[in-house]
């Protein structure tokens, strides 16, 4: 029968902390990667989305300034006609 040496064991102990607390570290590495690839995604998202809503935003702004442009023109149209109303 053979006996294991005490350095032996306690090098065996070792190595296997340290295989451990690799591999703890590994999957809290993993984990970490994993919380950062969703943060990027909504990111992402939320830009999409941002960026959506910015033409959106875009073409009302394009609505708006026509709508004013033309109700400047009726309130001309309307001045003028009120002061031919009242040359006659």
């Amino acid at each position: 029968m053979r006996r294991e040496e005490p350095l032996g064991g306690a090098l065996a102990a070792v190595a296997q902390e340290a295989l451990q607390a690799a591999e703890l570290g590994r999957k809290r590495a993993e984990a970490r990667a994993g919380e950062e690839a969703a943060r990027a995604e909504d990111m992402a998202g939320w830009c999409a989305r941002s960026k959506q809503q910015r033409g959106h935003n875009k073409d009302a702004l394009v609505h708006a300034k026509a709508a004013l442009a033309e109700a400047g023109q009726q309130r001309e149209e309307a001045k003028a006609e009120r002061q031919r109303n009242e040359r006659e």
